[in-house]
């Protein structure tokens, strides 16, 4: 009954920040389907291993073989959710509201391209000791909030727990890739306030990504 009650009032509040109908809530392909988007919520961690490690040394042609890869999969994955966008489709996994607009996968392809090309621009150990922690946390936080507030009803345990992992995974970057210090409070704190419903046609799936990003690279500049 507890339970109930609990996934009750997390739809409700859901609902109303986002102000949709239950059925646009809804995620195509029930219990397969939620857990679907979790798990491919936490396959973006592998992102910075592939870009900045795996497909260097496979390709044998550095950072070029990365940039080559990353633009062709996410071109073909922007062009895919062009065609599903034009004829209305739904992939499962996906909301219901996501049917006549952005998807949150599409926000997180784009957003993903976005921090991988304009870390081109960097060292590649600052772009990689950023960007690990960048993905890793979101990939980690959304469903890690996301199964909080549906258990707990509580945006403020989602909050508190997001935090505490989020700071876990960038002082475990400052460990283990070198991410700078002053980087690690502000990103990890920028990613949690980041995720959570936004206005559309924003999605959390973007901002977590981008936001903290954008925070880290300030916070460098900035400090040093």
């Amino acid at each position: 009954m507890h339970a109930l009650r609990r996934d009750r009032l997390f739809s409700a509040t859901c609902n109303a920040r986002r102000r949709l109908d239950p059925e646009d809530a809804r995620v195509h392909g029930g219990r397969f389907g939620h857990w679907l988007r979790r798990l491919t919520h936490l396959a973006l961690a592998a992102v910075p291993c592939f870009y900045y490690d795996l497909i260097p040394a496979w390709g044998g042609r550095g950072r070029a073989a990365s940039v080559l890869v990353a633009v062709c999969l996410g071109g073909a994955l922007l062009t895919f959710e062009a065609v599903r966008l034009r004829y209305g489709l739904l992939v499962i996994g996906q909301r219901g509201y996501e049917r006549a607009r952005l998807s949150g996968a599409a926000w997180t392809v784009a957003s993903g391209l976005v921090v991988l090309l304009t870390g081109e621009l960097l060292t590649r150990q600052l772009a990689r000791s950023l960007a690990y922690p960048v993905f890793v946390t979101a990939a980690v936080i959304d469903p890690l909030m996301g199964e909080c507030r549906r258990r707990y009803g509580s945006a403020v345990c989602a909050r508190v727990v997001g935090l505490v992992a989020a700071l876990a995974i960038w002082v475990a970057g400052w460990w283990l890739v070198g991410t700078p210090a002053p980087a690690v409070v502000v990103g990890a704190a920028v990613a949690v306030l980041a995720e959570g419903p936004w206005v559309a046609p924003l999605d959390d799936n973007g901002t977590v990504i981008l936001l903290p990003w954008a925070a880290a690279l300030l916070a460098v500049a900035v400090i040093g």
